[in-house]
């Protein structure tokens, strides 16, 4: 029988064992109790024999199973075949979604009235920089689209770890699916997320 590696190509060895390179094929060999008869101890207690359906065969009977062991053979060519079909349906199964590293700079907006005009006013205090996962849903110029299951509020400052350098400012986010939408536009702010 033919051994293969998951991507369907034959397995070889690299070469035959050392320690077999003395080996003899034993000719002559006796087996012991292989009828299972029971023993019996000295206080006259009879051990009973494991139950076993080993025989043995005549000597010619190893042929006959090595005759049918080369008419069972598969055919390589099917083999690849099926192999190939069942690694496209893994690959269909599994789904592709890529997680990316963000560093984040999560944001406090405190908002102040004033008593005598009533004008609003908004300060913004950042807290101590964090970093999580997330997945990229979109991505433009002047947009980006990210789901994660931790929330930061409006005016935090990400940085997507995935090449692009630029950093995003949270302007408004969407509880979905356990989590959160985080709706980002470029920001103008660029800290240093050196931990």
């Amino acid at each position: 029988m033919t051994l293969y590696h998951k991507d369907g190509s034959v397995y070889k060895l690299i070469a035959p064992n050392p320690a077999m390179k003395e080996q003899n094929i034993w000719s002559a060999f006796s087996v012991h109790n292989m009828t299972w008869k029971p023993e019996f101890k000295e206080d006259g207690t009879m051990v009973m024999p494991m139950g076993s359906d080993f025989e043995l065969q005549e000597k010619n009977q190893g042929a006959i199973f090595l005759d049918e062991l080369d008419s069972s053979k598969i055919n390589e060519n099917e083999f690849k075949k099926e192999n190939i079909k069942v690694n496209k349906k893994e690959q269909e199964l599994k789904p592709s979604i890529e997680k990316t590293f963000i560093y984040c700079l999560p944001a406090i907006i405190r908002e102040k009235k004033d008593d005598l005009y009533g004008d609003v006013y908004k300060t913004i205090q950042y807290e101590k920089p964090t970093s999580f996962e997330a997945v990229i849903l979109t991505q433009n110029d002047l947009f980006m689209e990210l789901w994660t299951d931790s929330s930061f509020g409006e005016g935090s400052i990400l940085y997507p770890k995935n090449g692009d350098k630029r950093w995003w400012k949270v302007q408004d986010k969407e509880q979905k699916v356990g989590g959160w939408i985080l709706k980002s536009v470029p920001s103008q702010n660029q800290p240093s997320f050196d931990f």
